[in-house]
Formats: C-alpha cells, structure tokens, sequence
C-alpha cells in the first residue's frame, strides 16, 4: 500500500489558503479487487483506500474539524498485460466530490493513467506487474490532486454558506 501513497512536493501543496484546504472527507472507494494468490496481482480496495486517504492527507485536504466536501472514488478498470518484459497497466478511477451542504456534485472526473515496469525493475514477471500496478495507482491519484489543485485555484470550489 505504501507504493501507492503520493508524496508532497513543492508543486502539490496545499496551503491554508486554498478552499479546500482540510475540507474533505474520503466517504466511499470500491471497484478493487483482492489479489488472489493464484493468479495475477491486483488492487484490493483496503489498499486502494488506505493510498488515497494517506496521500489526501498528506496533501492537507482531508479534514481535521469541518467537512465541506465528501469525495468517493471508483477503481473503474485495471488493464494488465498477460506476459511481456516491460509491464504496462493501465488504471482508470472515477473522482466525485460532493459539497456537504447543497449535496450537489462540484468536481466529477474520471483520471486514465498508464505506468510501466520495466524488466530491470525486476526479473520476476509477478513482482514487475506488482509494480506497475502499484505505479499505476499512484501516478492516477497523482493525477487527480494536481487536477483537483488546479481546478480549486481557478475558483470553481466557491463552498456555499449557511
């Protein structure tokens, strides 16, 4: 899980005086499945949730007191390959985030990110999927906190007031 969290940078920080600073809560992710032993690697949604909450968190946008947005995301599709020596998987998540208090959808969009394990990554087939799996969800919730940013810096998360 910790593969997929998002590290801040100077690029992606969130400061107080952005609207959606410690604004949200992450209220539902589904559409993962438990890796079984047995067959491929893939993204469980305990591990999917756990990386997304960690990276909000770290970004500053998960609440601390008042929740002003509540935000769900849906693992729509991991594209794997069968075999190969570089390892390309594709993963496609939807993001809503819902303000609290009008109930209406504020930002709704759908990230299609691909990440490649290369054969020097690893020797084991198993282990470079495991990577580009990983790679893939974090580079997609990567994603959406720059798009997410950048939308609340042109102004449309004007949070209504009671």
């Amino acid at each position: 899980m910790s593969a997929m969290v998002v590290p801040t940078t100077s690029n992606n920080i969130i400061t107080e005086e952005n609207k959606l600073y410690q604004s949200m809560e992450l209220a539902e992710v589904s559409g993962g499945k438990k890796t079984n032993p047995l067959w491929t690697s893939q993204i469980g949604n305990e591990e999917f949730q756990k990386a997304l909450l960690n990276s909000l968190q770290a970004h500053a946008l998960i609440s601390v007191s008042e929740t002003k947005y509540k935000l769900t995301a849906k693992l729509l599709k991991i594209k794997q390959p069968l075999m190969g020596l570089s390892l390309t998987v594709k993963s496609s998540i939807k993001y809503e985030l819902m303000d609290v208090l009008t109930q209406k959808i504020v930002y709704d969009e759908t990230v299609d990110v691909e990440y490649t394990a290369e054969f020097g990554d690893s020797f084991l087939a198993s282990k470079r999927l495991q990577l580009a799996n990983e790679g893939a969800i974090k580079d997609n919730i990567l994603k959406f906190i720059t798009n997410l940013i950048s939308s609340s810096r042109s102004g449309i998360f004007a949070h209504s007031t009671k």
